[in-house]
């Protein structure tokens, strides 16, 4: 039991919440600990499994407490996320338009030019380490490479900036998006019409305006070359991700809706 528990607490550190479940529940007896880990990776429909196969009526309830606060973020995020990347799109737009009318390339830029009075978007990472020593290095690194590939408007590789931070936002409505159509499975099939619809559309907009920007960020490559002249440093390239057309999540693919 204990060898089962370390591993279980081993597992939900690095992401592995369903295996995590699976030994709380069926090595540890601990349904109330895989039911919590399970809600933790946001898999409701796994939670609910575990407590009904365990008669555990207050264990549905605590599921579904955190399956409404886990709506209500959701939601805000992907509010976030979506005026985000508005805001980049819109942004980005600026930027290549300055950057035709510089013929020498993007080393010549006057950049001052590109400051606005909108509110700079700005970006975090964070960076670990085994040693002080390392931890140190890797943060300076970190440090000098953020203040490179800064989103701060009129930075040099702010245009860099702009397709990776978009590319990151792509990634996250990916990966939230299989969570996404359990949690609104299970509002449904608790009759919580309401809050599940509201995800819905947030979900919806939010892919509405990544596949509608997608060829704004990352326009056909004739039309977005810049030339450079002599020695000058090269400008970093972002590509688009594999898969650059979003599905949104929808009620009417869920039965009786």
């Amino acid at each position: 039991v204990v060898s089962s528990r370390v591993r279980a607490e081993n597992l939900r550190r690095d992401g592995g919440h369903r295996e995590a479940a699976r030994l709380y529940d069926r090595y540890c007896d601990n349904a109330d600990e895989a039911v919590e880990v399970l809600c933790e990776g946001g898999l409701y429909s796994d939670a609910l499994e575990v407590s009904q196969s365990r008669k555990r009526v207050d264990l549905i309830s605590n599921i579904m407490s955190s399956l409404k606060l886990e709506s209500e973020q959701s939601l805000s995020l992907l509010v976030e996320k979506r005026e985000l990347a508005e805001k980049l799109t819109a942004r980005i737009v600026v930027v290549r338009e300055k950057r035709s009318q510089v013929g020498t390339g993007f080393e010549d830029m006057d950049h001052s030019d590109l400051y606005s009075d909108t509110t700079s978007l700005t970006a975090t990472s964070h960076t670990s380490s085994s040693s002080r020593r390392s931890a140190k290095s890797a943060k300076g690194r970190k440090k000098a490479e953020m203040k490179k590939y800064s989103l701060k408007e009129g930075s040099r590789y702010e245009y860099f900036a702009i397709q990776e931070a978009f590319k990151g936002i792509m990634t996250f409505v990916t990966q939230r998006s299989d969570m996404i159509r359990d949690m609104v499975n299970i509002l449904l099939l608790q009759g919580l019409l309401e809050p599940a619809q509201k995800v819905v559309s947030a979900h919806r907009q939010m892919v509405e305006v990544v596949n509608r920007s997608v060829h704004v960020i990352w326009p056909p490559p004739t039309s977005d070359v810049v030339e450079q002249e002599g020695e000058s440093e090269v400008e970093p390239v972002s590509y688009p991700p594999e898969k650059v057309k979003l599905a949104a999540v929808e009620l009417m693919q869920f039965s009786g809706c």
